[in-house]
């Protein structure tokens, strides 16, 4: 976790890490680090930078941005990427460019926009990576009939 967010990121970075499946964490670091290092790289940060500045909407193009990158990052790994890494990674990735957004003095992150950045960083990344609001409609609508079903609820909770 990242000491230097502000309280309400650092809890959002917290959440975030603690419900990564221990086999995911080590593929959640490297896909973190990579884009750090997109991030801030010397041929790219400068246009990073005076795009948030004169941005009309700086939470909107740090969410589509994030989603990118992690699109360009899971190119480049060649499909080797695993997707439940790779949507904690981009929401700690987003996190840290809400940070830069305060530390740079863009604006003050507060909860609303961290809840905005978020919806707009999930419905942009999902029909890329191939979850359709359709399916996403679907898994609820499973899971809804799942919960509502009392032999698998008793299945579920280890009753017989």
């Amino acid at each position: 976790m990242n000491s230097q967010l502000s309280p309400l990121l650092q809890q959002a970075e917290a959440k975030v890490e603690a419900g990564i499946k221990p086999q995911f964490k080590e593929a959640y670091q490297r896909i973190v680090i990579a884009g750090m290092k997109v991030a801030f790289d010397p041929s790219t940060h400068g246009s990073i930078v005076d795009g948030l500045r004169q941005s009309k909407n700086p939470i909107h193009d740090v969410a589509v941005g994030t989603v990118g990158m992690l699109i360009l990052l899971s190119q480049q790994s060649k499909g080797t990427m695993p997707v439940p890494a790779m949507v904690p990674a981009g929401m700690t990735l987003l996190i840290n460019g809400l940070d830069y957004l305060e530390k740079t003095n863009v604006l003050k992150v507060d909860a609303n926009m961290l809840g905005d950045a978020t919806n707009i960083y999930i419905t942009t990344l999902m029909p890329k990576i191939g979850i359709t609001p359709q399916k996403m409609q679907q898994i609820a609508q499973q899971t809804h009939g799942a919960m509502n079903n009392p032999q698998f609820m008793a299945q579920f909770q280890g009753a017989k």
